[in-house]
């Protein structure tokens, strides 16, 4: 619901893919440098990428792909990384990767 400050997360299975709708997503990847300290990374990604990544993820054991409703936000989660998350929509004019 527009507003609500709850979301409903589902996690993707293989033959659940065609879930993920977005044409162009923002992935987004927090992490800790020993040299830097904190960073993000964000890159533009085609909503094919994705979609094609998400079913080997989901059948890997050390990975999930999960989905956020009504957000349309894409969650890989790594126990071994920490999360990479895809944000739809990208930046106008950003270069997209598997375009």
């Amino acid at each position: 619901m527009p507003g609500s400050r709850f979301a409903l997360v589902h996690r993707i299975t293989p033959a659940e893919t065609g879930l993920i709708t977005g044409e162009h997503y923002t992935s987004s990847f927090r992490g800790l440098s020993l040299r830097y300290g904190a960073f993000t990374h964000d890159e533009p990604v085609s909503g094919a990428w994705l979609r094609s990544m998400a079913p080997m993820a989901a059948r890997t054991r050390t990975l999930s792909v999960h989905l956020e409703l009504p957000s349309g936000m894409v969650t890989l989660h790594s126990r071994l990384v920490g999360d990479v998350f895809f944000h739809p929509a990208i930046p106008a004019g950003a270069q997209v990767l598997g375009a």
